[in-house]
């Protein structure tokens, strides 16, 4: 299986959510361990993340291009949210990718995060770009929230790395 993965954000001016945590880091270190664990099981992963754009516009299209044009199976984009909630919540492009979703939510939420769900773009209130654009089963992992003390005293870059790939490769 070839998987795409988007670092999420990660290059400015397209920035990520900073309160007691940082996105941009977390994600960089949970994304690192993610393909490093996912190649040791052989796995073929393509990062996707941009080194340099001029929009989050741009961003966002090199990351959906470079994900459609690699022939990749799965496309999985890392997030942490915002916003007073806490929890982790997987948006997924369409129904082909409940299954994998589900499994990494398990798997997630088996650290202590609260399940906030699978949830389907576009019927369930979300129209993210990169779901909307890229031609592969796609989904969109939001970790937990870096303004909620709970699920910071909770993150753990390498347990979260863990979980992901244990989800997405079934184990």
């Amino acid at each position: 299986m070839k998987i795409a993965l988007d670092i999420g954000h990660n290059c400015y001016p397209d920035t990520g959510a900073s309160y007691i945590g940082d996105e941009n880091a977390m994600v960089v270190d949970v994304g690192k361990r993610v393909v490093s664990k996912l190649q040791a099981l052989r796995y073929q992963v393509i990062v996707v993340t941009p080194t340099a754009c001029s929009s989050v516009s741009d961003s966002l299209w090199q990351r959906v291009n470079k994900a459609n044009n690699s022939g990749a199976d799965l496309y999985v984009s890392l997030h942490e949210n915002a916003g007073g909630g806490r929890g982790t919540e997987i948006w997924i492009g369409s129904e082909s990718g409940r299954s994998v979703a589900e499994n990494i939510l398990k798997e997630i939420v088996s650290l202590g995060f609260a399940n906030r769900g699978v949830k389907v773009q576009g019927i369930d209130g979300h129209h993210l770009y990169v779901l909307n654009n890229t031609t592969m089963t796609s989904l969109l992992i939001e970790g937990c929230f870096v303004d909620s003390q709970e699920d910071m005293n909770r993150f753990n870059p390498e347990s979260m790395s863990t979980a992901i790939v244990n989800g997405i490769v079934g184990l």
